[in-house]
């Protein structure tokens, strides 16, 4: 992610399903792309427990808005939730205030190892609304 915490950024968290497979990408704006996680539970799941993370290939800021097939048709995707991130410290890592439906309040967002991150949510995050 490039180093410019305080600035708004964009973020949108998308469910995604191949077949029976079902994840979550958990995209932040990142210039002129999107910084892209892959997640294994919804948004509104997100509690002080860390989730674990994937880092996988940025996507087009599209994605911000874009519900439909993916993967030349063999997949889909749905918006789950929006709004916006800043980050509190250095980057990457550290603390990012998200302003979502779900994902409200401020989150740890953290590498752990080469492609593991993991995200939870701080102290002051508020309680998501019910689904």
């Amino acid at each position: 992610m490039s180093e410019s915490p305080g600035q708004p950024r964009r973020f949108v968290v998308l469910r995604h399903q191949r077949g029976p497979d079902v994840h979550w990408d958990v995209m932040i704006e990142d210039g002129d792309h999107l910084a892209t996680w892959r997640m294994d539970r919804p948004p509104h799941e997100v509690a002080a427990e860390p989730v674990p993370l994937v880092r996988i290939q940025d996507h087009p800021l599209r994605f911000l808005t874009y519900t439909g097939p993916v993967q030349k048709d063999t997949g889909h995707v749905e918006r789950a939730d929006a709004g916006t991130c800043v980050f509190e410290g250095p980057l990457p890592g550290g603390l990012a205030r998200l302003s979502g439906r779900h994902l409200r309040g401020t989150f740890r967002l953290e590498p752990m190892g080469d492609s593991g991150w993991v995200l939870q949510r701080a102290g002051d995050a508020e309680a998501p609304p019910n689904k």
